[in-house]
Protein backbone atom coordinates (compact mmCIF):
# COMPACT_ATOMS: atom_id res chain seq x y z
CA UNK A 1 0.00 0.00 0.00
CA UNK A 2 3.05 2.20 0.48
CA UNK A 3 1.56 4.62 2.97
CA UNK A 4 3.12 6.02 6.17
CA UNK A 5 2.43 3.83 9.19
CA UNK A 6 3.15 4.60 12.85
CA UNK A 7 4.85 1.50 14.26
CA UNK A 8 6.07 3.20 17.43
CA UNK A 9 3.76 1.06 19.58
CA UNK A 10 4.73 -2.26 18.03
CA UNK A 11 6.72 -4.63 20.24
CA UNK A 12 8.61 -7.74 19.24
CA UNK A 13 9.66 -10.68 21.36
CA UNK A 14 12.26 -13.09 20.06
CA UNK A 15 13.86 -16.10 21.67
CA UNK A 16 17.15 -17.84 21.01
CA UNK A 17 19.03 -20.67 22.65
CA UNK A 18 22.32 -18.99 21.88
CA UNK A 19 23.41 -15.47 20.94
CA UNK A 20 26.53 -16.51 19.04
CA UNK A 21 24.95 -17.09 15.62
CA UNK A 22 23.05 -13.79 15.73
CA UNK A 23 24.78 -10.93 13.92
CA UNK A 24 25.54 -7.80 15.95
CA UNK A 25 23.26 -5.54 13.85
CA UNK A 26 20.34 -7.76 14.86
CA UNK A 27 21.40 -8.04 18.52
CA UNK A 28 21.70 -4.24 18.75
CA UNK A 29 17.99 -3.92 18.02
CA UNK A 30 16.90 -6.04 20.98
CA UNK A 31 17.07 -5.80 24.74
CA UNK A 32 18.80 -9.04 25.72
CA UNK A 33 17.33 -10.76 28.77
CA UNK A 34 19.18 -13.88 29.89
CA UNK A 35 17.10 -16.44 31.79
CA UNK A 36 18.60 -19.23 33.87
CA UNK A 37 18.04 -22.86 32.98
CA UNK A 38 15.14 -24.41 34.91
CA UNK A 39 16.07 -26.40 37.98
CA UNK A 40 14.29 -29.15 39.90
CA UNK A 41 12.71 -26.37 41.98
CA UNK A 42 10.85 -25.33 38.80
CA UNK A 43 9.72 -28.87 37.98
CA UNK A 44 6.22 -28.66 39.48
CA UNK A 45 5.43 -25.52 37.50
CA UNK A 46 6.79 -27.03 34.26
CA UNK A 47 5.13 -30.45 34.50
CA UNK A 48 1.57 -29.16 34.21
CA UNK A 49 2.35 -27.36 30.95
CA UNK A 50 4.30 -30.35 29.66
CA UNK A 51 1.41 -32.74 30.31
CA UNK A 52 -0.98 -30.30 28.64
CA UNK A 53 1.27 -30.12 25.56
CA UNK A 54 1.60 -33.91 25.35
CA UNK A 55 -2.18 -34.27 25.59
CA UNK A 56 -2.75 -31.68 22.89
CA UNK A 57 -0.22 -33.29 20.54
CA UNK A 58 -1.92 -36.67 21.00
CA UNK A 59 -5.44 -35.27 20.69
CA UNK A 60 -6.25 -36.12 24.30
CA UNK A 61 -8.07 -33.81 26.69
CA UNK A 62 -5.45 -33.06 29.34
CA UNK A 63 -8.03 -33.67 32.07
CA UNK A 64 -7.84 -37.39 31.18
CA UNK A 65 -4.09 -37.59 31.80
CA UNK A 66 -3.28 -39.00 35.22
CA UNK A 67 -1.22 -36.72 37.47
CA UNK A 68 2.47 -37.52 37.88
CA UNK A 69 2.96 -39.72 40.94
CA UNK A 70 5.85 -39.48 43.44
CA UNK A 71 7.99 -42.14 41.72
CA UNK A 72 7.56 -40.54 38.27
CA UNK A 73 8.30 -37.09 39.73
CA UNK A 74 11.53 -38.38 41.33
CA UNK A 75 12.55 -40.07 38.06
CA UNK A 76 11.99 -36.91 36.04
CA UNK A 77 13.87 -34.83 38.62
CA UNK A 78 16.93 -37.09 38.21
CA UNK A 79 17.12 -36.33 34.48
Amino acid sequence: MQIPVDLSHVNYVATANSLEPLPMPLRDRFRIVMLPMPTTDDLDALLLGLLWTIGTERGIDARWIAPIDVVEHATIAKQ
